[in-house]
């Protein structure tokens, strides 16, 4: 142990060597003055999703309707925990790799419910430096919201954990008893669980740049290129003042073969996801109808078993869907809500209009206030534009949030009418995905018209930060 803390104060004092004979008077990479640790910035974008303008948000006005407010609770972070492994091929089994211990951890509270993007710094142990080649690869498992997945945030132990134990651990609920079990219309006070395994599109995250003795100063103005048409020549390049050996790295790790500088070589970039997907059933009936009431909502399948798991992984199998989501074991809920001898949507809650097949997603129909048909709007577009129809009468409409799935997810809605019962049955297997995945707003428009329940599906991905990060395939 003496010789490796040695070996690790020799390769820490070469790297700040470099890092004065490079540069003069600047801030280096390691501002807070710790000869141990670094600070490697991490970019974190979080799922993004257009609000109706209806109420700016921050405006001191809490008088939000509850689908608005819906919307900005789903989309904001209260917590981060980002956790650093060794690089290992992602795989949907175990490997021997998942024995190792992080490498580094992160976790963040207090965060003041950020929307949007993040940037933060994580420390990282001096002896990083002593790994070599390959090794200085590491992949990133970053979890937001993590006490809405059942992490006791004050734990250390967490910093700890196994990238097998993390791999392994499950999505569990704490103010809602867990995602599934039961009709959970409301975001939970710590927010809804959000996730990202990131690896670098399999080639793994390269740490090499730290030896180069880059200071802060030069690692956020090449940041800040990111993008832009890499020229040795250019004013911006001559005043990063690199050294040789500094500008040859640049040139062989931060310039595309399209000659544009990448700003993610350094500095990890991830997009988050929600672990669950959201189900939103949205009624309607023609204009003068009345005796309507939807009494009951099951999910089940053709021979009443049940299609969400018990149990749900927190972080995707790194290459689901394509090798399956390998839940652990064939338990599935049957989830029912509502009872026979009380409507689940009464007949006033439900929202009349004079021709409710215009509210279709497949509609030709132009909308006066839209200014354009549904079929002509994008997911969240039309979304909106169901927003805004249901207006303050929140109680058309009804939000689940549910664990992901790999069964297609089937179910049927029990109605009345009149003095009639029926019901209207129903599967989430259309495109983009045949089974219930992680990050997935399902909407099931059901209108009532000529004496029966029509249904209309749209999967609706939860829309992420465009133009950054690693994105989990849906």
């Amino acid at each position: 142990m003496k010789m490796r803390r040695f070996h690790s104060s020799l390769s820490l004092l070469a790297v700040i060597l470099m890092m004065m004979a490079g540069t003069a008077c600047v801030e280096t990479l390691n501002p807070d003055g710790n000869s141990k640790r670094f600070k490697l910035p991490i970019r974190i974008y979080l799922p993004m999703s257009d609000i109706p303008a209806t109420k700016a948000p921050g405006d001191g006005n809490e008088a939000y309707p509850d689908s608005i407010r819906a919307h900005l609770d789903e989309l904001t972070l209260h917590d981060l925990q980002v956790w650093m492994y060794t690089h290992q091929t992602a795989v949907a089994g175990a490997t021997p790799g998942d024995a190792q211990g992080a490498v580094a951890y992160l976790c963040k509270t207090g965060i003041e419910d950020v929307t949007g993007d993040i940037e933060v710094e994580m420390p990282l142990p001096g002896y990083v430096l002593d790994y070599t080649g390959d090794q200085l690869r590491f992949d990133f498992y970053v979890l937001g919201n993590g006490r809405s997945a059942g992490f006791d945030l004050s734990d250390e132990s967490l910093r700890n954990l196994t990238r097998g134990a993390l791999r392994e651990r499950l999505l569990s609920g704490v103010d809602t008893s867990g995602f599934g079990s039961r009709m959970v219309d409301t975001v939970p006070s710590t927010g809804l669980p959000m996730t990202c395994f990131f690896n670098n599109e399999n080639k793994g995250f390269d740490l090499s740049f730290l030896k180069m003795g880059f200071t802060g100063n030069q690692l956020n103005s090449m940041r800040a290129l990111d993008n832009h048409l890499y020229d040795e020549s250019s004013e911006a390049v001559q005043d990063l003042n690199l050294t040789n050996a500094q500008k040859a790295y640049v040139e062989a790790h931060c310039v595309g073969s399209d000659g544009r500088w990448k700003g993610d070589t350094l500095c990890p970039q991830v997009t988050l996801v929600r672990s669950i997907s959201r189900l939103r059933f949205v009624f309607a009936k023609t204009t003068g109808m009345t005796g309507t009431g939807i009494t009951s909502i099951e999910l089940a399948d053709d021979n009443d078993q049940g299609v969400i798991p018990f149990s749900t992984f927190l972080f995707p199998r790194e290459l689901m869907p394509e090798s399956g989501i390998a839940l652990p074991g064939d338990n599935y809920e049957k989830l029912a809500w509502g009872k026979s001898d009380e409507p689940l949507v009464s007949d006033a809650d439900i929202l009349s209009d004079d021709n409710p097949l215009r509210l279709r997603s497949s509609s030709n129909t132009v909308d006066p206030v839209a200014g354009k048909a549904p079929d002509a709007m994008n997911a969240q577009e039309y979304e909106n534009f169901l927003t805004n129809w249901v207006g303050d009468h929140t109680s058309t409409q009804l939000l689940l949030y549910l664990r992901e799935s790999d069964k297609p997810v089937q179910g049927v809605i029990h109605y009345q009418l009149g003095d009639k019962t029926g019901s209207a049955p129903f599967c989430m297997d259309s495109d983009p995905a045949t089974n219930f995945h992680r990050n997935h707003a399902w909407t099931i428009y059901a209108y009532f018209s000529s004496s029966q329940l029509f249904l209309e599906i749209s999967p609706d991905p939860w829309i992420g930060a465009s133009g950054s990060g690693q994105h989990l395939k849906k």
